[in-house]
């Protein structure tokens, strides 16, 4: 047996064995006594197989390395007996099947190709890009790749090794996300029948690109379906291609596109139901059945909503629109991101907008309102800002003394680092110390004022 020692300097003994974990390709690694408290966190950021190490030296395995399956659209479906039977597993049962790392992709009408100077690497760092009938590159990182597509001899086409998102199944109402698999087009006569002719019992909510309604298709599923406001048909190839490159990525903290519908003017996306709303929602408390949430909850959100969004800009697509109302949550506070890249999308099919800033008051980065530079630290600015609402409880439209927004108010506390100042009267002695640390040192650097000078999402994850 050959072993090999390399050393590596960094801040944290974990942090470093992830990054050495994923230069290797390791299929599995043992954590000793020291390390095996950290467990959790490497089962979030690892594919590969686990182990622990007991006080007798014998080793424990935690969980062996993610299987893969192929799915197709039909068994995206949970099997349903009824109109809302409990499923016979529990969330747990599931847990030791996937890491916070996951995607799927559909296999692509298209060529995929290593990342220029990533030729025969092992690196991380280096990305596939995959490239639709638009142009657009879609970037991932060339190990998520590895274990999730091989590549089909006879015609070169890559097809994905699909498998499902932990946290199946919400606690509370048993709702169940799909698997996931391959994008579908729906048809407008199906998604009509599914929202009972979009009526306003099945009303959602109401956002910057249109209305959300909810429905159940005839497999049993029960879905989102957003209708889009009216895009030019001009636009349609456009959309149409944007869309599909969205439906691909697949992450545990982002909202899953299962298809979309474009027949003559009717623009509609289908998404996966999330089962208690938006954050914007829960966090004001202002709905008669949603209820407080706690410092525990919104910590569990923060780090969902950043991982969701660390893994949107290492596939290089920006959020656009990064607020509460666009963090959807389970009852078990799991934060999933949606609506990322519509702003795009939705551009390429209406000219009349398609130079205006896009985004929503008082999360709009400044050198995007001033200028319109658009980059993932616009992104960054505005997960800021959602940091702020879940330290203070406040929103960006509450009055604050002095007529200032609620970014001008909390930097100078910020700074002066007056924290009991700016946490919310209502979990004032229940909170964290260590954990409010993180949530105010990450919002005060995402909200530098030189986008250079903030921080990456990854590196918010690092803090």
């Amino acid at each position: 047996v050959k072993v090999s020692v390399e050393l590596a300097v960094c801040t944290s003994r974990k942090i470093a064995t992830v990054r050495a974990v994923k230069k290797l390709g390791a299929t599995w690694i043992i954590l000793d006594r020291e390390m095996k408290k950290d467990k959790q966190y490497f089962l979030d950021r690892l594919s590969c197989g686990i182990s622990t190490m007991k006080r007798n030296n014998t080793i424990v395995q935690v969980r062996g390395p993610i299987n893969e399956e192929h799915v197709s659209y039909d068994e995206m479906i949970p099997s349903y007996s009824g109109d809302d039977t409990s499923p016979t597993k529990s969330p747990g049962d599931q847990a030791g099947k996937s890491s916070s790392k996951e995607t799927s992709i559909s296999y692509f009408s298209s060529t995929l190709s290593l990342a220029d100077g990533c030729q025969g690497s092992g690196s991380t760092s280096c990305l596939v890009e995959a490239n639709n009938s638009s142009g657009r590159s879609l970037k991932l990182p060339k190990n998520d790749l590895n274990q999730l597509m091989k590549i089909d001899g006879s015609n070169g086409l890559h097809k994905h090794r699909s498998k499902e998102f932990k946290n199946l199944i919400c606690s509370v109402c048993k709702n169940r996300r799909p698997k996931i698999g391959r994008h579908r087009d729906f048809t407008y006569a199906e998604l009509d029948e599914a929202t009972d002719g979009f009526s306003g019992d099945n009303f959602l909510s109401e956002g910057g690109f249109g209305l959300v309604f909810q429905g159940r298709l005839r497999d049993g599923l029960k879905v989102a379906v957003k209708q889009l406001k009216a895009a030019s048909l001009q636009g349609e190839k456009e959309f149409k291609s944007e869309v599909y490159v969205l439906s691909q990525v697949r992450h545990q903290n982002l909202v899953m596109l299962l298809g979309s519908c474009t027949e003559g003017t009717h623009r509609l996306l289908v998404y996966e139901f999330i089962c208690n709303g938006s954050l914007e929602d829960n966090l004001s408390a202002t709905k008669k059945h949603q209820r407080f949430i706690n410092w525990e909850q919104r910590m569990k959100i923060a780090y969902g909503a950043a991982k969701g969004l660390a893994y949107l800009h290492e596939c290089s697509i920006v959020h656009r629109d990064m607020r509460p109302g666009n963090i959807l949550i389970t009852h078990d506070y799991e934060a999933l991101l949606g609506d990322f890249g519509l702003a795009k999308a939705q551009q390429a099919g209406d000219t009349a907008n398609s130079s205006g800033v896009v985004g929503t008051l008082g999360y709009v980065a400044p050198e995007y309102a001033e200028c319109g530079k658009m980059s993932n630290k616009t992104d960054v600015y505005s997960f800021g800002v959602v940091l702020l609402q879940l330290i203070t409880g406040l929103r960006t439209t509450d009055e604050i003394p002095g007529g200032k927004s609620l970014v001008g108010w909390a930097k100078p506390l910020l700074e002066t680092k007056n924290y009991p100042d700016l946490i919310d009267r209502r979990i004032l002695e229940s909170h964290d110390v260590h954990q409010l640390f993180w949530m105010v040192l990450a919002a005060e650097s995402c909200l530098k004022e030189d986008p250079d000078e903030r921080l990456t999402m990854e590196q918010v994850l690092l803090l």
